[in-house]
């Protein structure tokens, strides 16, 4: 008669593969910043808290760049100034809806870093830095000088929008999901 015997642990030791306590920490982290809007009514720490998450998101792209794609990106937040610009001159002169305007905003400023993308990501080391710096600068003077975009003056029509509700942070719970999201893909290689 043969005896088998384990010595093996009931428990496993190692986590599973699809989850373990960072994941478990960034979902509460992500239910706490997703509930903070609810419970913090002062508009200038509604302020912080999106300009913190601003920051976060730029931090994320340059993060992809850098980091992954291994170049020294020193231009790319011109594509986020594109962005803005974009949504701001739809919202201010044509009246479109603020939600619309912020994602066509995103799409052009996707559309032309693709365009320019493609020529700089030809470039390596500090050739590449120097273009990224080209890129920011020229973008920067055609939205300081260019009438329709306002001249760099009509900037601030933006900041007069409002939220329907004071608690209505629809956009600030898109930035909070879109940072752990591409930590998420970023950490489990699903890119």
């Amino acid at each position: 008669m043969l005896k088998t015997t384990s010595s093996l642990p009931l428990t496993p030791t190692a986590s599973a593969p699809g989850f373990n306590k960072t994941h478990g920490l960034l979902v509460a982290l992500l239910v706490l910043a997703l509930a903070l809007p609810l419970y913090v009514t002062s508009p200038s720490h509604q302020n912080l808290a999106i300009l913190i998450l601003m920051a976060a998101q730029i931090g994320v792209s340059w993060n992809i760049v850098g980091g992954y794609a291994g170049q020294v990106s020193l231009g790319h937040v011109a594509f986020y100034g594109i962005g803005a610009y974009t949504s701001a001159i739809l919202l201010s002169v044509y009246g479109i809806n603020p939600w619309f305007a912020m994602v066509v905003g995103g799409v052009i400023a996707a559309l032309v870093s693709l365009v320019i993308g493609w020529s700089c990501f030809r470039l390596k080391g500090h050739y590449f830095a120097m273009a990224t710096i080209a890129v920011a600068e020229i973008i920067q003077i055609v939205f300081t000088n260019w009438d329709f975009a306002g001249a760099a003056e009509r900037a601030f029509l933006a900041w007069n929008f409002r939220f329907r509700t004071t608690n209505d942070f629809i956009g600030t719970r898109c930035r909070v999901g879109m940072i752990f999201g591409h930590h998420w893909l970023l950490n489990t290689n699903r890119l």
